[in-house]
């Protein structure tokens, strides 16, 4: 972590941070961005997720920073960050309609996470939030989860895009469910049990039958696994549940 990069963003983005509970120390606010040209130390299987990586990084720190100098410059930033980010899906394979709606969803993340802010409540934000900016889009809160049910239709139809929604669901986005706080939670919980067991099921469906049939080809590298995030926290929330 260096002055010019005060969230410590442009670091190991695979190891766990751990919010300190005592004062914060003074820190300069509304640092420069990652763009998705930032190398990482390895990338993620989904394409969606891996093009929007350093908003879906950047998105639970609005929570705990310090109020910004210029929010409205940090959200136009983030504006920017988000069409680069559109564009760097575009240019592995989604249609320009899949990536706006893939940057739409990682916008409601951003907003809904800054707006619950003292600072961006305060500020011009709930004006102008991010969805509007892109889409002229209003009530996230509610769309995020309609679109959601449209996904789990039809999870093999994107699950990527199914996945990425998950995603933002376990950074942090609560939408409507923020109403209430305790029946909130729980609606939210099932809500996020839902949606991990669609994605274990639509990755048990697209399965080989026999996935050793090839056999085993020994290696001298040490092997690295990558566990999806969905299905670390669908024990853990289904155990919230009961």
């Amino acid at each position: 972590m260096s002055r010019d990069d005060p969230f410590g963003l442009s670091e190991d983005r695979e190891r766990t941070r751990i919010r300190l509970t005592g004062a914060p120390m003074p820190r300069p606010m509304a640092p420069p961005l990652p763009s998705a040209s930032v190398k990482r130390s390895r990338t993620h299987p989904n394409a969606l997720v891996n093009a929007f990586a350093p908003l879906l990084e950047f998105g639970p720190e609005l929570e705990s920073a310090l109020p910004p100098d210029n929010p409205e410059a940090l959200r136009t930033r983030l504006l920017e960050e988000l069409v680069r980010a559109r564009d760097t899906a575009m240019s592995v394979g989604s249609s320009m309609e899949r990536a706006d709606q893939a940057a739409w969803v990682v916008a409601a993340l951003l907003d809904d996470l800054a707006l619950n802010t003292p600072w961006g409540g305060a500020s011009a934000w709930p004006r102008q939030p991010l969805v509007v900016m892109l889409r002229g889009d209003v009530d996230a809160g509610t769309q995020f989860f309609t679109r959601l049910d449209e996904l789990e239709r039809h999870p093999n139809r994107d699950r990527e895009l199914l996945e990425l929604q998950y995603q933002c669901m376990a950074l942090g986005f609560r939408g409507k469910y923020r109403v209430s706080a305790r029946s909130g939670d729980r609606s939210l919980n099932a809500v996020r049990v839902a949606a991990a067991r669609f994605l274990r099921d639509a990755d048990a469906e697209g399965a080989p039958l026999s996935p050793n049939w090839k056999g085993v080809i020994a290696s001298d590298e040490p092997q690295r696994f990558i566990v999806p995030i969905w299905v670390m926290a669908l024990g853990a929330a289904v155990a919230a549940m009961t």
